[in-house]
């Protein structure tokens, strides 16, 4: 037993799931398979790429890791068979719902930036028409 992983950095992405509602929407949108909730699903195999997995038979390695199990929540981890059933019966419709998910979290994400990029003067704060530089350019404005 170790309480250790290389993929701690996992926590972050998790937290930035969370923090971005990525799970509730497609929670809202996708009607799949219980007992695990629609995002659990979607996530595992977005969570098993990111810890280096490459086949659907890798999201056995985070049902095994203690360490990954105590960051995702180990009950949150469906079996690679049952992850594979739910793959296998996915068609358009759950697809496109899928979609729509990641479209209203990306308005979302850009409604809460540009008002963070706009500041009280009304104009976008950071770079105000400088002209971009080319290495070694001399007047500033690239070649």
């Amino acid at each position: 037993r170790s309480d250790s992983t290389a993929f701690g950095g996992l926590a972050l992405a998790a937290r930035l799931i969370s923090r971005l509602g990525t799970d509730r929407a497609i929670n809202e949108h996708l009607r799949l398979h219980r007992p695990y909730r629609e995002s659990d699903h979607g996530l595992t195999h977005v969570y098993s790429l990111f810890a280096g997995g490459a086949a659907i038979e890798d999201i056995a390695d985070l049902q095994l890791s203690e360490p990954i199990r105590r960051i995702l929540g180990g009950a949150r981890i469906p079996d690679p068979t049952t992850a594979g059933d739910v793959l296998h019966r996915l068609d358009r419709r759950p697809i496109g719902d899928l979609d729509r998910a990641i479209d209203q979290v990306q308005k979302r994400v850009w409604k809460k930036q540009r008002a963070s990029l706009v500041d009280s003067s009304g104009f976008a704060s950071g770079r105000r028409n400088r002209p971009l530089e080319a290495e070694g350019s001399r007047s500033g404005v690239l070649r």
